[in-house]
């Protein structure tokens, strides 16, 4: 070991958590005092690292402070307009936490419990710059599952987590499909930066096998006395977490358990799977107890910083991907002195990081994670406007404006000099407990190079329609693709889809546009951007419960617009509501003038409507923000 003196040790990059080249194996530790308080003070010669059982040498060391509001400042740094998902530069991330709820084993009473925990994290335990994610293993995660800062946006993904009800022999029977959303985590955090934490909260973890592990193990039970497909999964999947920088913290669900007779072992084998998965990542594990606000804690207080700890890499690792075995190596961190605890990894699979990545996905594959993602692609830069509105008969329907910025796109000359380009474009729009709706479409385009410079200055917008079954809160992802050299961008927007039968009356989502109707090349209507002295025309439709029910005069409606700005109406005025013709909906339209002196900036359009006629009157309100530009 390095003794004070010696040469000195470079310091660990902080872009990445856990690495394993050639030359250097580096790792992540926590290190705590008896009363749990971090410790962010010691030295390498305060370490002491084995690998394999040998004594190693610290050639890197820094600790990485994240104890601060601005931490993910850099990833937020180019918040995408009009309303849309800020768009999260993974690299740039820092603290990042997912919580993954595996609903398909939970009892009502453990999610119960579990609801009440997350609602109390995101209300007071979740800090300013928190990028926090909701995942769920039963339910396809498009609604919920992206990185965000926004409280609302997780308390409505809190309030929608429900458990499959099932009994509880079913639920034991389960098929390990909380461990495969896992493995689909561990992949979209692979490029993030910093280290993640991942929540796993479940009823246990069945369905390995008995014998699976050796419960008279030295040091807690351990899975290297077995040797099969299944072990080999859970193997390559802990070494992935390792590999991204994430910890896996794991949460019993189910809390302190009283057992019968005989039910001792059930509940140990269940719990065995949560401690390896924290223990062979840095986590931490939550059994036999109620204290879920607690873990939340502790987790919360683990991402405020962490120790960077390099050696040299063993010899005999594999540098190229597809070998069939592989060396697991231990690894062991103390620090010197009584009252230390230390959490770290606690092995490597013998290959490097490079042999470690999968290989690439299919163009089909690219589009569908550009569109689940936890991110937004930014190869492509486009924004996404879409628009609850009615379809001739009445239906709801998603109109997805989708803006494509050309100068990202290569555009190709074929043997007769025409420059093209071909693109893939996708939509889908998904609520909570519902399939996705998907649309794809191709697109060709073609011109000579006068035509394709004023497509590059112009930028390109494209309607895609999605029809949505019922009302409630959904999220429209959509995706680009570029055919040719397979470049991506992304983008996505939460809508609430009114429910007409619940609240009487509703608004579809104010159209703004320079002019109105808008010209197929008119970029106004979905890059949704003014300038002073200009005009903002808008258009919304109205419908309620009573619409449609035969004749008689309709119901009167008092409609107005306002303007606000930092939170402050600036301008508001009332419009008229009229008749659509061959429609039950009513319409508003109108413009509004653009001061010279309106200063640059996000603005929002508000549309209220009140029916008067009833006693409560009944209002409807719908919002559409804008930017001013210079």
């Amino acid at each position: 070991m390095l003794a004070p003196g010696q040469q000195p040790v470079a310091p660990a990059p902080a872009d990445t958590v856990f690495r394993v080249t050639t030359s250097i194996v580096q790792v992540d530790a926590e290190v705590t005092d008896s009363k749990g308080n971090h410790i962010t003070n010691l030295k390498p010669e305060d370490f002491e690292v084995t690998l394999d059982k040998k004594q190693q040498t610290i050639t890197n060391f820094s600790y990485v402070n994240l104890d601060s509001p601005t931490i993910n400042q850099a990833a937020m740094a180019a918040p995408a307009a009009n309303g849309s998902t800020p768009v999260v530069r993974p690299s740039d991330v820092r603290r990042a936490t997912v919580m993954l709820v595996d609903d398909l084993t939970m009892s009502f009473e453990s999610m119960y419990y579990v609801r009440r925990a997350l609602r109390n994290f995101v209300e007071h335990q979740m800090q300013p710059g928190d990028l926090v994610a909701i995942w769920q293993t039963g339910h396809a995660n498009g609604v919920y599952q992206q990185l965000t800062t926004d409280k609302r946006v997780l308390h409505l993904a809190v309030d929608n987590l429900r458990c499959y009800m099932r009994n509880a022999e079913v639920r034991r029977e389960t098929p390990l499909v909380g461990l495969s959303t896992l493995d689909m985590l561990i992949d979209e955090l692979r490029d993030t930066g910093g280290r993640k934490a991942v929540v796993y909260f479940a009823d246990g973890i069945n369905g390995l096998g008995t014998g699976a592990y050796n419960l008279s193990s030295n040091h807690g039970p351990t899975f290297t006395s077995v040797d099969s497909p299944v072990m080999e999964a859970v193997r390559r999947l802990m070494d992935k977490a390792n590999r991204a920088g994430a910890v896996i913290h794991t949460v019993d669900a189910r809390g302190l358990q009283v057992v019968g007779l005989g039910g001792t072992r059930s509940l140990y084998e269940s719990q065995i799977w949560l401690q390896e998965f924290a223990e062979h990542t840095g986590g931490l594990c939550m059994i036999n107890s109620n204290g879920y606000s607690e873990m939340m804690q502790k987790v919360e207080e683990d991402q405020k910083g962490y120790y960077l700890i390099g050696f040299r890499a063993p010899e005999d690792l594999v540098t190229e991907g597809g070998a069939k075995k592989l060396r697991d190596h231990s690894i062991r961190l103390r620090v010197n002195g009584k009252g230390y605890h230390v959490r770290t990894r606690s092995s490597f699979r013998g290959q490097t990081d490079e042999a470690a990545r999968a290989k690439p996905d299919t163009p089909e594959m690219q589009m569908g994670r550009a569109v689940y993602s936890l991110y937004s692609a930014t190869g492509i830069h486009m924004r996404l406007t879409p628009q609850y509105t009615l379809t001739a008969d009445g239906k709801p329907v998603v109109h997805n404006l989708l803006y494509i910025d050309l100068r990202d796109v290569p555009f190709h000359a074929d043997a007769s000099g025409t420059l093209q380009a071909e693109l893939d474009l996708m939509v889908t729009a998904q609520a909570y407990e519902s399939e996705a709706v998907s649309r794809s479409h191709h697109l060709a385009i073609h011109g000579d190079s006068a035509q394709v410079k004023e497509f590059q200055e112009q930028g390109l917008v494209f309607a895609m329609d999605v029809p949505v079954k019922h009302a409630g809160p959904y999220q429209i992802r959509s995706a680009v693709r570029d055919s040719s050299s397979g470049t991506l961008g992304s983008a996505g927007q939460y809508l609430e889809i009114p429910d007409v039968k619940k609240e009487h009356i509703a608004l579809t989502t104010p159209r703004i546009a320079a002019s109105l109707p808008a010209a197929p090349h008119d970029v106004s209507q979905a890059l949704r951007e003014f300038h002073a002295g200009g005009q903002v025309s808008f258009a919304f439709l109205i419908s309620t419960d009573k619409d449609g029910q035969g004749a008689g005069q309709p119901v009167p409606l008092d409609a107005h617009v306002e303007l606000y700005r930092d939170n402050k109406s600036i301008v508001s005025s009332p419009v008229p509501v009229v008749p659509v013709t061959g429609e039950s909906a009513r319409a508003v339209k109108g413009v509004l003038k653009l001061n010279e002196a309106v200063s640059p900036g996000q603005y929002y359009f508000k549309a209220t409507v009140v029916d008067a006629a009833v006693k409560p009157p009944r209002t409807a309100t719908a919002w559409a923000d804008f930017q001013v530009v210079p």
